[in-house]
């Protein structure tokens, strides 16, 4: 069989020849960013022995030429530091591995954040790398920028292989309840304590820190019943007119109504339909109070009455 022998001047010449005869084999998208990290190595080690030739370039040059020459040098002695340089670096890596500039920096951060996590969760971690490998770049660059528990629980179920992507993962944990491992779980219940409401308690909606355009903003200020708690610390708010699934850091604890006065603002509320102008405006003003007086508890019997009356 016949053996070619090269001689490398560095170990870096070695490993971009290595990486160059690696481009035409399949490899996961994990791989690819791997792959550029080394490249980034090489990319760097060359500029480097770039900007020493310069400089000894220049100190066998006249007096003339170096000053001639001095900005350039401090060109290529900040090259690896100025924005331009470093997306010209970037999009060379990028390329080499077959990724636009932008998803590869993207996915890079991904990955790192990933291999973060194996430390502490593995399976997590593994369901991570099957949305990046198998789903896109962008499905897993959002869960780097989703809260910390929600990225959790929406890997959480991937790795039980309740769903393969995330947006079904979303989907399922929307009318689920996912268990978590026992360390995951023990975390969660320390980090958002959801011993804090029970089952039957009354809670604000406080969405204060949402920006404009969630759909959950309309019900801010609002107060609900608790029905259910799961074991991920979520809560199932009755609003009357809607369901909302929260988080407890979503809610205030109401206690200064009583749970019957609040339940029969929830049931006329569960048949808005049916109620006119005035009286939705009337209810909408009472599931945002903190107390409700006699007279405003004189308006909701009448509203009752009414219902009552079209029913029959």
């Amino acid at each position: 069989m016949p053996v070619e022998v090269r001689e490398f001047n560095s170990p870096i010449e070695e490993l971009g020849l290595l990486l160059r005869e690696n481009t035409y084999r399949n490899r996961t998208l994990e791989q690819r960013i791997r792959e550029g990290w080394c490249w980034e190595m090489v990319e760097a080690a060359f500029a480097k022995q770039r900007q020493v030739a310069a400089l000894k370039q220049n100190q066998v040059n006249s007096d003339d030429t170096v000053r001639v020459n001095l900005p350039e040098r401090q060109e290529i002695a900040n090259s690896l530091n100025t924005d331009p340089e470093a997306r010209r670096t970037r999009n060379r890596v990028a390329a080499r591995v077959g990724i636009g500039g932008s998803s590869y920096t993207r996915a890079s951060k991904v990955l790192k954040a990933i291999d973060l996590m194996e430390q502490e969760y593995a399976q997590l971690a593994v369901a991570w790398k099957r949305v990046l490998n198998n789903q896109s770049i962008d499905a897993a660059y959002k869960l780097l920028k989703s809260p910390p528990l929600w990225r959790e629980r929406i890997l959480q179920v991937i790795s039980t292989g309740q769903a393969d992507t995330t947006i079904k993962a979303i989907a399922h944990l929307k009318t689920n309840t996912c268990t978590l491992n026992s360390q995951l779980e023990q975390e969660n219940q320390q980090t958002i304590e959801p011993e804090k409401f029970r089952v039957g308690d009354l809670v604000r909606v406080n969405l204060n820190y949402m920006k404009d355009g969630s759909d959950l903003l309309k019900w801010n200020g609002y107060w609900g019943e608790v029905l259910n708690l799961s074991l991920i610390g979520s809560l199932k708010v009755d609003m009357g007119a809607s369901i909302l699934n929260l988080v407890p850091k979503d809610v205030l604890k109401v206690d200064e109504i009583e749970l019957e006065q609040a339940r029969r603002i929830l049931n006329l509320k569960r048949q808005q339909d049916k109620l006119n102008d005035l009286e939705q405006i009337i209810l909408n003003f009472l599931q945002k109070q903190s107390y409700i007086s006699q007279d405003e508890l004189i308006h909701l019997q009448a509203i009752e009455q009414r219902m009552y009356a079209r029913q029959t």
